[in-house]
């Protein structure tokens, strides 16, 4: 778990043995050893590069980069911590990068042993999403402008039906649509 110290020899291995098939790993185990230190716009821009020049690897035939390059968006999105205000609250701008990256693995890699582990990562991504939707949507009806809280409404069952936050949407729905006698 020397991550630094990997990093060089696989730096190392590349450079000076270019042309062999260690080279191609070492590349795939610099891009892990930046994920496992958590340095994960690095860990991206290797996987990504690794895709580009390695095509036909069985690691990315498998779904294994792609998988890794949507768990380091994953790793970026915000974390609930008890003195600051809760995730949902936050900018989510990592967390659409996550969807959408995780968004065409299943078409991409439907036989990935990846793809359980990427689904369930998807519907907690959604759902972030869905609920950031939702925490703007109160804010609209604390501030008494209801009609930007239901196109923030609408907006979660559009975009994230399977987000499981439905009950809880109509039920704000209906209850603003009375508030405006409609």
């Amino acid at each position: 778990e020397n991550y630094a110290e990997a990093s060089k020899y696989f730096t190392y291995v590349k450079s000076k043995f270019p042309f062999s098939r260690f080279a191609t790993l070492a590349e795939l185990r610099l891009a892990d050893a930046f994920f496992a230190q958590e340095k994960y716009l690095e860990a991206i821009d290797a996987y990504r590069n690794f895709l580009k020049f390695h095509p036909l690897h069985t690691e990315v035939t498998n779904g294994y980069v792609a998988s890794r390059v949507g768990q380091a968006y994953v790793e970026q999105i915000p974390s609930d911590w008890f003195l600051v205000p809760p995730s949902y609250e936050k900018d989510q701008a990592a967390t659409r990068d996550a969807v959408r990256e995780r968004g065409h693995f299943p078409k991409e890699y439907p036989n990935s042993p990846y793809a359980g582990k990427v689904r369930e990562l998807q519907r907690k991504t959604v759902r972030r999403l869905a609920e950031h939707e939702l925490y703007v949507a109160r804010f609209y009806l604390d501030r008494d402008k209801p009609a930007a809280a239901i196109l923030r409404l609408e907006t979660v069952l559009q975009r994230y039906p399977e987000a499981g936050v439905d009950p809880e949407v109509m039920l704000l729905l209906g209850q603003t649509y009375l508030k405006l006698n409609q």
